[in-house]
């Protein structure tokens, strides 16, 4: 039912879930006491507690983040195209978390258009197209429902987006005169 329990829990677990996928991102970049340092720091942010506390949708912005990001750097270590699918997955599921993850996706096509450019310009091309291939296609094929729905001009989301774009510092009385 629509209790706060029923509301809360959901998005708790998704904040607690960003915890040990932070220590993992962390450790396999820097370190255990890096990894260590990264996580009790998230776990004491007030951003991080204050949202997964309220039941905001942003919480799971950065949890799905992290296990994109996490799933590209197993990927590239162990070289199995199961984590470049996984990390499509996640990044195709992304988009059904938080509007402003079209941001993210940029970050990490930046992340890895640099990784790109610094590990696999050599002989290891064909490999590394193939892993992208996957991920590019997954998280399409995951993130399609959303896509068509937003490509509705008649959908909720363009109603969504249209009552926010109205809020601002700038339609304040003084300011609709002008």
């Amino acid at each position: 039912g629509w209790t706060p329990l029923a509301m809360r829990l959901p998005l708790a677990l998704v904040a607690l879930a960003a915890v040990p996928l932070l220590y993992a991102v962390v450790r396999q970049g820097f370190g255990r006491a890096e990894a260590f340092f990264a996580s009790a720091m998230l776990t004491v942010s007030y951003w991080h507690l204050f949202y997964s506390r309220v039941a905001h949708w942003s919480i799971s912005y950065g949890t799905i983040t992290l296990a994109v990001l996490l799933c590209l750097l197993r990927g590239m270590d162990t070289r199995r195209r199961s984590w470049f699918a996984g990390a499509g997955f996640f990044l195709g599921l992304g988009f059904y978390t938080y509007n402003i993850y079209p941001i993210a996706v940029i970050a990490v096509f930046v992340f890895l258009a640099i990784v790109t450019w610094t590990r696999y310009r050599g002989a290891d091309r064909g490999w590394w197209w193939r892993s992208i291939a996957i991920f590019v296609g997954v998280a399409f094929v995951v993130a399609l429902p959303m896509i068509v729905y937003v490509a509705d001009p008649d959908s909720f989301f363009w109603w969504h987006v249209n009552n926010y774009s109205e809020v601002s510092v700038w339609q304040t009385a003084q300011y609709k005169d002008e």
